[in-house]
């Protein structure tokens, strides 16, 4: 019979447990915990002079929320890191690539194309003419034009 010390060390800890019975809960726990201490909790303390660069660093520790949780479940539930398998062969990658490559192109063209580009001191609201870029063919080759933004009556 063993002694109830080796009965303690076999038995595993309560997160171990909880990781093991439970683990989309702690998953979600701890995702929430630690995207909103760095998104909520921290930035209280940072002082107004360096609230810009420290709230984009804050903003980007606290987007790892979902991969910090699923590494501590894993590795509590499993003993291991792997989360994903990571190589799935050439023609996943090629196909995913390709898939990106064409959406993020397909984005900024149709982004660019949706406005024109404003250029110049004041953007001709008041003080000076707005020289802008349009969308079509024309602003690759030519270059900018004016344009008049306000009503013009001719008789």
């Amino acid at each position: 019979m063993a002694s109830s010390t080796e009965q303690f060390v076999d038995r595993p800890s309560f997160a171990v447990r909880f990781a093991r019975s439970k683990p989309l809960t702690l998953f979600f726990l701890l995702t929430y915990a630690w995207t909103w201490t760095w998104w909520l909790g921290l930035p209280r303390f940072v002082p107004d002079d360096k609230a810009e660069t420290l709230g984009e660093l804050l903003f980007l520790a606290g987007a790892f929320g979902p991969t910090v949780g699923a590494l501590i479940t894993r590795w509590l539930s499993h003993r291991d890191l792997r989360i994903c398998r990571v190589w799935t062969g050439w023609y996943s990658l090629a196909s995913g690539l390709a898939f990106g490559l064409a959406a993020g192109a397909l984005t900024a063209g149709a982004i660019a194309a949706s406005h024109p580009y404003y250029y110049g001191s004041g953007y001709g609201y008041y003080d000076s003419p707005a020289y802008y870029y349009g969308p079509g063919p024309y602003a690759y080759y030519g270059g900018p034009y004016y344009r008049h933004h306000y009503w013009h009556h001719h008789w």
